[in-house]
């Protein structure tokens, strides 16, 4: 990280916390996108999940974050899923709100 001298443990330290609060386990998961898409999960079927988690809140959030790999834009990451030392995501410079890390030209 540039211009910061947070450490690998502190973030994931406060990535566990995150993860913790919004009850991220199976069970919870099964509880916040129900059975279909946690079995979806298990068959990769990420249309399914992508689905499902769309509605399911921070934890749905989590899971397109860091299962799919989805880009979500700042309005949609809620600031309790991100840890206190990351920023919030600011628009990229070619304009594309869907666009959160980087813009393909």
């Amino acid at each position: 990280m540039t211009g910061s001298s947070t450490s690998l443990a502190t973030l994931a330290s406060d990535l566990a916390a995150a993860f913790r609060r919004h009850d991220y386990t199976v069970e919870g998961l099964e509880r916040a996108l129900g059975e279909e898409a946690v079995s979806a999960l298990a068959r990769s079927d990420a249309a399914v999940v992508r689905r499902h988690a769309r509605g399911a809140g921070a934890p749905g959030a989590l899971l397109r974050l860091f299962v799919l790999g989805d880009a979500l834009p700042g309005r949609r990451s809620s600031p309790s899923c991100r840890p206190p030392m990351l920023p919030p995501v600011q628009k990229p410079a070619c304009g594309n709100p869907q666009v959160t890390t980087r813009c393909a030209r």
